[in-house]
């Protein structure tokens, strides 16, 4: 082949120069590279990852503090509802005792007023007996005797009724 100008010594010399420097660009310059860009690669799916991660984290968290809300406001809802039933129930327990503390007191004033009808009518009734006795004691005094005094006051005392007493007491009442 020398006479091609082919210098095999050459050729196998620079063959071997090539396999060197492809094996040495191959193991310090390829690989690390290849490494270097898979784990970039890697790195920018780990980063896409973390980010789809986050979103959904913040998507549940924004999911979760609505209904957070949302739960809160119903249950504020429930006890203010329950307050304002609570209330009203007060409110008509107390006017039912209001009510019941107004029917005793006007029980109670009524029996009072009927205790003091009474003692007015007997108070009444004792002056018109002593004013009748007075009466016709003073009128019969001169006429008659002891015992005819007597005798005429304890018939008219008779026939004199309370109920004729009262009768006459309203009608003064009345007038």
């Amino acid at each position: 082949m020398e006479n091609l100008g082919i210098d095999i010594k050459l050729l196998v010399a620079q063959l071997l120069n090539f396999l060197l420097f492809f094996i040495i660009i191959n193991k310090f310059l390829v690989k690390p590279f290849l490494l270097f860009l898979n784990q970039e690669k890697k790195q920018d799916k780990d980063k896409e990852e973390a980010l789809s991660k986050i979103k959904k984290i913040e998507e549940s968290l924004i999911d979760d503090q609505t209904r957070a809300k949302a739960k809160i406001n119903q249950e504020y809802n429930k006890i203010m509802e329950q307050a304002k039933k609570d209330s009203q129930q007060i409110k008509d327990e107390m006017i039912i005792q209001a009510q019941k503390e107004v029917e005793e007191i006007r029980i109670r004033m009524k029996k009072q007023l009927e205790a003091e009808r009474n003692a007015l009518y007997k108070d009444i009734k004792e002056q018109i007996t002593t004013v009748s006795l007075n009466l016709v004691s003073d009128g019969l005094k001169e006429a008659l005797d002891d015992s005819d005094k007597s005798k005429i006051t304890k018939r008219i005392l008779m026939k004199l009724t309370t109920k004729d007493l009262i009768t006459n007491y309203n009608g003064h009442l009345d007038e």
